[in-house]
């Protein structure tokens, strides 16, 4: 039988914690919730800090406490509240968050204490945590427009700090769902237990309620450098020449313009020219001269997030897939040697590979009347029209070892008269 787990946290230790404590006066720690809790005595009258000023921290050895967590984070800037998970044995779960008073010291947290050496061989990963403050709901009645669901929303829930409502581009009604911003992470929690299963709006429609996907999170830097603005709810008649032409204003130079559907990207070759033109797409005056981009919202565009390089593919995948050319199933994998499939990059064994495709290809290959004697009928449940027409090419697994050479005309005769 295994002994149970011994709780780190014994006197000794919660005597380090206590001297620890008593060169903070103006700090608690407080266990609610499976968490510890290290905080300013006053923390629950504060303001809450913006969005981005806090890290999550991981990868932490288990019986890892205050007494080693805040004399370091400190070194960052002064520490609003530290959140410790922790497991019910009295270890923590191997993370923590820690929250500062503005979102420029947690960037710098992340930036000088990510891969931190927290202990011999230990090391933690930091990085800003982005809490969740944006809903998904789903089954909105498409004749309701944005105050009328923004007026429900707070009646049902508190904090509602805005309603993202997206309209078709062809009958003006809403798409059915729309995104609901809080003002913090717990009014959104909060929100989103309330309206559970089975939860009605209006007192008769059925929402479904989740969180939001996370927005990439962009910094003000990135944000400063932006010359893109981002157009929504265009007319489907008005073309990329017409917004060149109208978001040009009479002397701004444009770079590009790309229209997809009911919204477009508009490049402008400075970031002050970029700046002139948002703050005329936006005044009244510009939307009271052009009547037909009444509905349009105008906006800075997200820059966007550079993609990590794709490493070159291992050849082998190409070996896999020109085995599948050969034959799909396992029993024509099991005819070729294991060495060949398991060593593909040898030179003389994907010589010897490609050798052997070439003498188990069919010989009808070049010719679809011979792949294909009549059309096949295929009904799909995913396709409308069940009477339509599809094609399938049919690759018959067929392997031919060397010995095999000299009986040409034996397969031919038998596979493919």
């Amino acid at each position: 039988m295994e002994s149970p787990i011994k709780c780190p946290l014994d006197e000794d230790r919660l005597k380090i914690i206590d001297e620890m404590l008593a060169n903070r006066p103006n700090y608690k720690i407080e266990q609610i919730n499976g968490q510890r809790l290290y905080r300013v005595e006053n923390d629950e009258q504060m303001a809450e800090p913006m969005r981005g000023s806090e890290v999550f921290i991981g990868r932490l050895p288990r019986d890892c406490y205050e007494d080693e967590l805040v004399p370091i984070f400190e070194e960052i800037g002064p520490i609003r509240r530290l959140r410790l998970m922790m497991d019910f044995s009295g270890t923590n779960r191997g993370y923590a968050f820690v929250v500062y008073r503005d979102p420029e010291t947690a960037r710098m947290a992340s930036e000088r204490l990510d891969g931190f050496q927290i202990r011999p061989n230990h090391y933690i990963g930091v990085m800003v945590s982005w809490d969740k403050r944006r809903l998904f709901i789903g089954g909105i009645p498409k004749n309701k427009k944005k105050k009328e669901v923004m007026n429900e929303m707070r009646k049902v829930t508190e904090g509602v700090r805005d309603v993202i409502l997206y309209m078709s581009v062809y009958n003006h009604k809403n798409r059915g769902f729309c995104f609901v911003e809080y003002e913090t992470h717990r009014d959104a929690a909060m929100a989103r237990r309330r309206m559970g299963d089975g939860f009605l709006l209006w007192g008769k429609y059925e929402v479904r309620v989740d969180w939001a996907e996370p927005e990439p999170e962009v910094t003000e830097e990135e944000m400063s450098k932006v010359t893109i603005i981002h157009i929504r709810n265009l007319p489907l008649t008005v073309s990329e020449v017409d917004l060149k032409d109208i978001f040009s204003f009479d002397g701004l130079r444009i770079e590009r313009v790309k229209k997809i559907r009911d919204f477009a990207f508009i490049h402008y070759t400075t970031r002050t020219e970029t700046e002139t033109a948002l703050s005329i797409a936006n005044s009244i005056d510009f939307l009271s001269k052009n009547p037909s981009l009444s509905r349009i919202q105008v906006s800075y565009a997200r820059p966007p997030k550079a993609k990590p390089l794709r490493k070159r593919a291992v050849s082998l995948e190409s070996t896999q897939s020109e085995i599948s050319i050969c034959g799909s199933s396992p029993s024509s994998r099991m005819l070729y040697p294991m060495n060949m499939i398991s060593s593909p990059t040898q030179t003389n064994l994907s010589n010897q590979f490609r050798y052997y495709q070439n003498l188990c290809a069919p010989k009808p290959i070049h010719s679809q009347q011979n792949l294909i004697s009549s059309p096949l009928k295929y009904e799909n449940p995913l396709i409308e029209d069940k009477n339509s027409v599809n094609f399938f090419v049919v690759w018959v697994p067929v392997v031919w070892l060397p010995q095999n050479q000299n009986k040409d005309q034996f397969l031919d005769d038998k596979l493919f008269r």
